[in-house]
This record gives structure tokens, sequence and C-alpha cells, in this order.
């Protein structure tokens, strides 16, 4: 019997301890007892309510709603399921969170996926839990979790895992590969949010052409051919398993807007039309503008956010309010609501803060395009 090697151990238990406590300090408010005031859960209580009666009242579910849209299905809004699989998805997440309270466990499980994903490359695990950290802390991270897009963040934790299980069927380790594709496709999918799952399924197929043209190179076609097999069959394992939450959203798609079917419309000659889906404005509303992708290494190049708090009493145009008159809480109001001139001004649109990912970050990945000797940056 082989004996454990306690000291290769040591560094990934000192990572996950380090996780952990990262974790619990930066979200120290919520092991208080305090709650975070996430407007998009605020929103979705009030579009549930209404299902949430019914079921007080006869023990179900309903499977309408009229508290959105003038009706829809109601498992659009709120649904339950008791399935075996939603239970054990429900005790995976948890096993692999440390039963983190929220929002502690989207970050914990954020580095942790993406920990992995750093050995599985080869990297030394000290850097590792360098790269671990820098992805589950950027800015962008707790922006959208203080919005209430909890799903969206624990997409973005689990999607390493996927792009983790990919990279070891390419480098021949099928059975391995096949169980972590599998398993992260189906803890990824399952959290239903279409979006990062579009983005990762880009990846993955980039991933794949580049890894036929090394391979072709190599004259290795045929075990490149083997790995890309594999991962699709692992990827419609982990998309059968949330079948029954994403067939009926396709299937109710193509009845509303965003199938491209709405007799309802605003301006019948807009040239933002879109054959087959939403409107390009009404699709891209909430997006940043192509300049503000820099935004990843200048974070103040647009300003902050609007309706944040970027701005104090101390603040020169603070001041210049003050001394037309205008009470201090006004003018705070005033300054922090225009401290933000991007693609996302208008009334309709806000931003909490930039996509910023750290200027070391960029200049890390800019280096690494050059000095990295591998298959690997042709696809990134």
């Amino acid at each position: 019997m082989k004996k454990i090697n306690f000291k290769k151990l040591l560094p990934h238990v000192i990572a996950i301890v380090l996780f952990a406590v990262v974790a619990m300090i930066y979200c120290k408010p919520a092991l208080q007892g305090k709650e975070l005031e996430q407007h998009d859960i605020i929103g979705w209580k009030g579009m549930a309510q209404q299902s949430i009666e019914v079921k007080e009242k006869t023990g179900k579910m309903p499977l309408w709603t009229n508290s959105m849209f003038g009706g829809m299905p109601g498992y659009q809004v709120a649904y339950e399921s008791g399935t075996n699989v939603t239970q054990g998805f429900g005790i995976i997440s948890k096993i692999l969170s440390l039963g983190l309270k929220e929002p502690a466990s989207f970050f914990f499980l954020a580095c942790i996926c993406f920990y992995i994903l750093c050995l599985i490359v080869g990297a030394n695990p000290w850097v590792a839990i360098l790269g671990a950290v820098s992805y589950a802390y950027c800015t962008y991270d707790p922006v959208i979790i203080v919005a209430g897009h909890n799903t969206k963040m624990a997409s973005l934790a689990y999607a390493p895992l996927v792009i983790g299980g990919l990279i070891l069927l390419f480098q021949r380790k099928y059975l391995a590969g096949f169980a972590l594709t599998a398993l992260g496709s189906a803890l990824f999918i399952s959290q239903n949010h279409l979006q990062i799952v579009y983005y990762v399924l880009l990846i993955a197929v980039m991933m794949v052409i580049a890894n036929l043209i090394n391979s072709y190179k190599e004259k290795t076609i045929i075990d490149s051919l083997k790995a890309s097999v594999l991962g699709l069959a692992a990827g419609l394992l982990g998309l059968g398993v949330s079948a029954a939450t994403i067939l009926p959203t396709y299937e109710y798609a193509k009845e509303t807007m965003r199938g491209g079917v709405s007799q309802l419309t605003l301006d019948k000659d807009s040239t933002n039309k879109t054959k087959g889906g939403l409107d390009k404005d009404y699709a891209l509303r909430w997006s940043f503008d192509k300049m503000e992708t820099f935004t990843v290494m200048v974070p103040g190049l647009f300003g902050g956010s609007n309706g944040g708090k970027e701005h104090g009493a101390s603040s020169k145009m603070v001041e210049k309010f003050a001394e037309m008159g205008v009470p201090e809480e006004n003018a705070l109001g005033a300054v922090n609501g225009y401290s933000y001139w991007g693609g996302m001004s208008n009334t309709y649109e806000t931003t909490s803060g930039p996509a910023y990912l750290g200027a070391v970050i960029c200049f890390l990945f800019i280096f690494g395009l050059f000095y990295v000797k591998s298959w690997h940056k042709w696809w990134i």
C-alpha cells in the first residue's frame, strides 16, 4: 500500500484553509448575521410571491403565474424540484464550498475550482493560489453578487472545472478528464445561467480547434479526435442532467420576444431589429461600450459606478455644491449619481463598477502570450 506523501499534500491543505479564511474575512458581515441587499433577488421575491402563496394553500408550485409580463409559465420564475439529482447537486456544492454561507461560498468555490484548473495545466501550487484568488476576487465578481446575480457567479465559479476536464482529455487522461468534464458540466449547467454556458462553449470550441491543429502537426490527430468526442459526450451528459429545466425554457422561448415573436413594439421601423431574437438595443442594454473593455486594466477609465458611493463629503465637487447652498446629502447623491460616464449612463441603465481584472494580471497575461511555449496560448 502506497504511503500518503504529506509533504506534497501540504500546499493543497494550505490553499483550502487560505481560501476559506480569505472568503470569511471578505464576507465578515454575513457571518455576523447581516444580509446583502441584492436588488435582483428582491425583485425575484416579488415575482415569485404569487407562486409561493399558491404553494402555501395547495402544497404545490403552480405552473402558471400572472405576476410577470401579464402571465407566463410559473416554472420560469419559481419552481421546486425534489429529485435525487438536484438534492445530489446540493450536497456536492456544500462539500465543495465547505458548507460556507453565501456569499462566502461563491468566492471559496471560485478559488477552489480555478486552483484545480491551475494544477491541471501544471502550475506550481503557490502560483495556483495567487491565480485562484485573482480569479475569484476580480472586481466583477463582488459587483454581480451585490446585484443579486447569484447563478451567474456560481456559473463562473464552476466554469474552470469544465475547462480543466477538457485539458485532462487533451492530455490523454481520458477517465479523469471525462469524469471532471461531466461533473463540471452538470454542476455548471444546473445553475441555469445560459449566458455563461454560451461563453464557456465558445472557449471549448476554440480549445478543440487549437488542439486539432496542434495534434495534426504532432501527428497525434487520433488522440485529439478521441478527446474531442469524449468532451462532447461529457458535456451532453452534463446538459442532460438539467434537460428538465432547459428544454421547457427552449420551447417557451420560441413564443416570446427572445425568440423573435412579439405583437408589441414601440418602433416598427427600428433599424436595430434582428431576425429571430431580441432587438440589439434591448439585448445589449446593460453592456459596456467597446472602449470600456480597457477597464479590465484601468478601472477608472470611465469613472466608477452610477448611484454608488464613489465620493465622500471631502469631494471637491461636493464642496462646490455646498458653496452654492446645496445640502450635503443632496450634493453627495448628485455627485455619486454621475460619477460614471460609460455606455450605461442612461436613466434606465446602471452599473455598480468596472470589470477590473487587475493591471498586474493583465501584464502577466500579455507577458505569458510571448513567454509560454504551449498550444494553449493560441486558443486563449
